[in-house]
């Protein structure tokens, strides 16, 4: 697999979308980090914690109350989508069986000395009960929580090498998503909102 770059002109800023196969044959373009084609970089603003997997950077005190990041690694692209069956007729659209779906969540990260123990994962089909992704913004008191996906019960299904990078991915069994606004002068939070989906119970929940 090899990364694809995008240029529009002389816009900014310069990305990299990564070809990653899923199990069903089709290949997904999961866009990477934004950087500076003129020189510059930019780090992602993606990090991830995974429980049964040692993951560490150097972000602590983030988010409202201080939450510490160092036990999260950085992301350099993820993707994934759930949605669910619906037969369209003249006057509404009927569900089929009514199941809700989630695909395989993908990550992309630095190769490392976790690589192993992914690729165990995958072939042996451990559950990780518990995976957090968490978007972190610039404000004017420093980097916050501004977007946080909970994800539980997932087992593992991909492993892929990207020469310096990996793509790795699981299938959650619940997913919560939460958007949480700031405001920028002093970082605090101006309200949220959150959807949890269960996809062993086929629920959906707005707390």
């Amino acid at each position: 697999m090899t990364a694809r770059n995008t240029d529009s002109s002389d816009s900014n800023p310069f990305c990299i979308f990564y070809p990653v196969q899923l199990e069903n044959g089709n290949v997904i373009m999961v866009p990477g980090v934004p950087f500076d084609k003129n020189g510059g970089t930019k780090t992602s603003d993606w990090m991830v914690n995974i429980s049964n997997i040692g993951l560490i950077s150097t972000l602590n005190g983030v988010g409202g109350g201080g939450k510490n990041l160092t036990e999260h690694g950085q992301v350099y692209g993820w993707f994934c989508e759930q949605g669910i069956n619906k037969t369209p007729n003249a006057i509404n659209n009927l569900i089929t069986g009514g199941l809700i779906w989630h695909s395989s969540v993908i990550l992309i990260l630095q190769s490392g000395p976790q690589d192993p123990t992914f690729m165990k994962y995958v072939c042996d089909g451990t559950i990780t009960p518990l995976i957090s992704l968490v978007r972190i913004v610039l404000t004017g008191q420093g980097p916050k929580i501004q977007q946080e996906l909970t994800f539980k019960y997932c087992t593992w299904c991909k492993y892929s090498s990207l020469g310096d990078l990996i793509a790795v991915g699981f299938e959650p069994g619940y997913r919560q998503n939460k958007i949480i606004q700031r405001k920028h002068i002093d970082g605090s939070e101006a309200g949220n909102s959150v959807i949890e989906t269960n996809y062993t119970e086929n629920t959906v929940k707005v707390p």
